[in-house]
């Protein structure tokens, strides 16, 4: 389950054999990995995740897993933050949010939530459908251009492990001891719109 496929990659570099099925799922999950760490924000969905935001203004946000599909639980508290001793709020009554870009409002206006650090407990559940997959009901599917940034940057990890004088470690493992993934420049400009820009 991944922002693309083995199967997607296979067919852009192009192969046919079963021979490097291995090291294209590692690549895969690299980049799944790259991405989330360059976007700071999960993009594969993610059922009954809890986050926790500091309050103090109108806005919280925005969480790390958006697009939201469903909450099922906001509480705010203030120091100790003791959040099984509150009251769950009321969606519509107490607070709204914009699911496609994973923003909290605080109502009534001019409310603001409980000034705090980590003080806003957010139980959701949100993402995007993993390129494999069929959205059902509320789900979101895998952007395209998601697919692409990604396919791109898997081929170009996998043709640059086929060169001479480059470790295949070094590719899917980039991570691992040798810092984070060099992104394309292309890959970059394409994830632009998916970074998560918190509001100040």
């Amino acid at each position: 389950m991944a922002i693309t496929t083995a199967t997607i990659v296979k067919r852009r570099i192009p192969v046919t054999s079963s021979d490097h099925d291995t090291v294209i799922g590692e690549i895969v999950d690299a980049v799944d990995s790259a991405f989330a760490s360059h976007c700071d924000r999960v993009l594969l969905r993610e059922a009954d995740r809890v986050e926790y935001h500091s309050g103090g203004g109108h806005i919280v946000g925005p969480v790390r897993l958006y697009p939201v599909e469903s909450v099922s639980e906001v509480k705010e508290t203030v120091y100790p933050n003791d959040f099984d001793s509150e009251t769950a709020l009321t969606v519509l009554e107490d607070y709204d949010y914009d699911p496609d870009n994973g923003l909290f409002y605080r109502l009534p206006q001019p409310t603001k939530w409980y000034s705090g650090r980590r003080n806003v407990q957010i139980a959701l559940t949100g993402g995007y459908v993993a390129a494999d997959g069929s959205p059902t009901g509320d789900q979101v599917a895998m952007p395209p251009d998601l697919v692409e940034a990604a396919t791109l940057q898997c081929v170009e990890l996998f043709r640059r492990r086929s060169k001479p004088g480059v470790e295949s470690h070094s590719v899917a493992g980039a991570s691992a001891g040798e810092g984070p993934m060099k992104l394309l420049p292309i890959v970059k400009s394409m994830l632009s719109r998916y970074v998560r820009r918190t509001v100040v």
